[in-house]
């Protein structure tokens, strides 16, 4: 499997016309754990999603000057071996995954409501972009992404009080 970090759409299809499978490394962020990863799942098949500072804590993670960069470890561990997460995690990956979950739920239900709408703007969205712009801010408007937020949980509300038969299973997201 290609463990990949600097890639494109044009690499990714070359991997793949040669029977190789794709992972995402590094370049951890809101961005590209949230819509962009859905994307490169979806539409990409990407296999797995991994960021090098899962496990790494140099020195005293909270002094950011006594190594050669800043520890934003995804957690730490306390005294009593409890996980504390960083604020980079809360602040950026977990935000990511929480606007994975959106795009999924939103997904997974206009696909069962056969709802072409929500569909549509999902399709706008992925459309909008492609792999290897990793920087939402070059992307999109800070603001942008606020609204887009608030308009999939919008839909979700709005698919989830139609009445669908609950237990009809769905693909997953890849291809």
């Amino acid at each position: 499997m290609a463990n990949l970090n600097l890639h494109s759409e044009k690499a990714i299809s070359k991997l793949q016309d040669n029977g190789v499978d794709w992972a995402f490394y590094n370049n951890g962020s809101r961005w590209t754990y949230g819509i962009y990863m859905f994307k490169a799942v979806r539409n990409y098949n990407m296999k797995m999603r991994l960021s090098w500072h899962w496990n790494l804590v140099a020195g005293d993670p909270y002094y950011p000057l006594d190594c050669r960069e800043d520890d934003y470890a995804w957690c730490n561990s306390s005294p009593d071996k409890e996980l504390i997460p960083s604020l980079y995690f809360e602040r950026e990956i977990r935000e990511g995954l929480d606007d994975y979950r959106y795009i999924y739920t939103l997904w997974k239900l206009a696909n069962l409501n056969h709802d072409l709408d929500a569909l549509e703007m999902i399709t706008e969205i992925l459309d909008s972009f492609t792999l290897g712009e990793t920087d939402i801010y070059k992307t999109f408007r800070k603001d942008y992404w606020k609204e887009y937020r608030s308009k999939m949980v919008k839909e979700i509300e709005r698919l989830s009080s139609k009445d669908v038969a609950r237990n009809v299973s769905t693909p997953n997201p890849g291809k």
